[in-house]
């Protein structure tokens, strides 16, 4: 079992306390007897899982805390029992014994009451510290996931700075001399020759022979 399935089950554990109580009580009115219940704190459904599966947190505070009050409740549980089985015998002389008894009865599960606020209490603690814990960890990993993400992101960033960088010094590098250029009809080059010499101040007589030239390549 890992802490988020023991996070699930401490409703259950804190129900089943509630359960032993409720079966408790009409044995102390007397409307009930032990037969049926768990006498040592490893029997009953809660000890159960507080001395198997909540040991994965035995190193808590909290869970020293519930062992702690659980063993107190089954120590005054002890002393229930002591009373309940082996009551004094109700005689003219014994009635005053009796009656304390009676107080006594009382006082112990009044007792069992408020340890059992206690252990509800030490619950309620442990479950604080198991979400939290939980979240702690849930927040670690999405800032790692996080972080590997923007690595692997700066890594295609410089890879497409570095294609680019290489496509910029390729475009920069001179032809390569041995790649042959297509052949250019001599008749095209003096008209690609005449536009660039058209960039400059030509006289009239490079004018007419320029005109020329082009009514004559285009055949008029």
């Amino acid at each position: 079992m890992n802490k988020s399935k023991l996070l699930k089950t401490i409703n259950t554990a804190r129900y089943n306390h509630e359960t032993w109580l409720a079966k408790l009580e009409p044995i102390i009115k007397g409307l009930s007897n032990f037969n049926t219940f768990p006498l040592t704190k490893t029997k009953s459904a809660f000890g159960k899982w507080l001395y198997n599966d909540a040991l994965l947190v035995k190193n808590t505070t909290a869970y020293q805390e519930l062992d702690t009050i659980y063993s107190n409740i089954y120590k005054t549980l002890l002393n229930l029992i002591k009373i309940i089985a082996n009551p004094t015998e109700k005689t003219l002389f014994n009635g005053s014994k009796r009656k304390r008894e009676k107080e006594l009865i009382t006082v112990y599960f009044d007792q069992i009451n408020n340890l059992s606020f206690d252990l509800f209490k030490a619950l309620y603690k442990l479950e604080k510290n198991l979400k939290e814990e939980l979240k702690n960890n849930i927040d670690i990993t999405e800032k790692n996931i996080k972080s590997a993400t923007n690595s692997s992101e700066k890594i295609i960033v410089n890879s497409d700075i570095n294609h680019n960088t290489a496509m910029h010094i390729i475009r920069k590098e001179p032809i390569n001399p041995n790649v042959l250029t297509p052949k250019v009809d001599k008749e095209t080059q003096k008209l690609e020759n005449s536009k660039k010499i058209g960039k400059k101040k030509r006289t009239a007589t490079e004018k007419k022979d320029i005109e020329d030239d082009i009514k004559r390549i285009l055949g008029e």
